[in-house]
């Protein structure tokens, strides 16, 4: 086998391996008994996609089209996290780059153009890696310190135990963890996007059901008396 043919081999193996091990969850967002939302995660080892789209829209259920891109390292320490934000009249991209060693995270903003540093600490993380972190069986029940917008938040996770649950796309053994927020700095974090503006409030819960090995089979937010699900619907591969 020549150079050219073993390169060729190569190539296809890696392109193999990320094809297996990358998965996609789809599901649909539940308030008041309405399908409001359609919500998938495309997850990789080293990162997740999320998107979600509005299925209704009036003055209850706002219009929303974001995308969150998160890249992050071996301990689920984000090191790029890119938003998409599309809702109704609010169009903007941000993108925040982190660094753990300097213990910095660099923001810049479409909408109004700007651009930021702030303080983190040597494990800040985002929502997001750290429900991989959850959904891949590498964390637990303990205090994460979560950036939220810039705002430096701790975040408590209680283990709720583990139970069979049912989907429609199967059957799973899973563990569930309860999320409740609280500030490091006692500052409100700035509005950036509806979904992570609504996630850290001292009265919000988040329930993560996951299987381990990569998937979120189950979560609920609620915040006072409002209270959404994801529905689980189906998984590629």
């Amino acid at each position: 086998m020549n150079s050219r043919h073993r390169l060729i081999l190569t190539v296809a193996m890696l392109l193999l391996c990320g094809s297996l091990s990358a998965l996609r969850l789809e599901y649909t967002v539940k308030a008041l008994g309405l399908s409001v939302a359609s919500l998938t995660i495309d997850k990789s080892p080293s990162s997740v996609r999320v998107k979600t789209r509005s299925l209704i829209s009036n003055a209850i259920f706002p219009s929303i089209d974001n995308v969150y891109d998160v890249s992050f390292d071996g301990s689920y320490l984000p090191q790029r996290y890119q938003r998409s934000v599309n809702q109704g009249k609010l169009k903007a991209e941000i993108s925040t780059r982190y660094n753990h060693q300097g213990k910095t995270a660099s923001q810049t903003h479409s909408d109004p153009k700007e651009s930021r540093q702030y303080a983190i600490g040597s494990h800040t993380r985002d929502f997001f890696s750290l429900a991989a972190m959850l959904s891949d069986g590498k964390a637990g029940a303990g205090t994460y310190q979560l950036d939220a917008n810039g705002s430096l938040w701790q975040t408590k996770v209680k283990g709720l135990g583990s139970k069979k649950i049912k989907t429609r796309a199967g059957s799973f053994q899973a563990e569930g963890y309860q999320m409740s927020f609280g500030s490091d700095t006692h500052q409100k974090p700035p509005y950036v996007d509806m979904i992570t503006h609504n996630l850290f409030h001292k009265d919000s819960r988040v329930e993560l059901w996951v299987d381990g090995k990569g998937k979120i089979v189950k979560a609920s937010i609620k915040k006072g008396l409002r209270a959404s699900h994801w529905e689980l619907e189906s998984i590629t591969p």
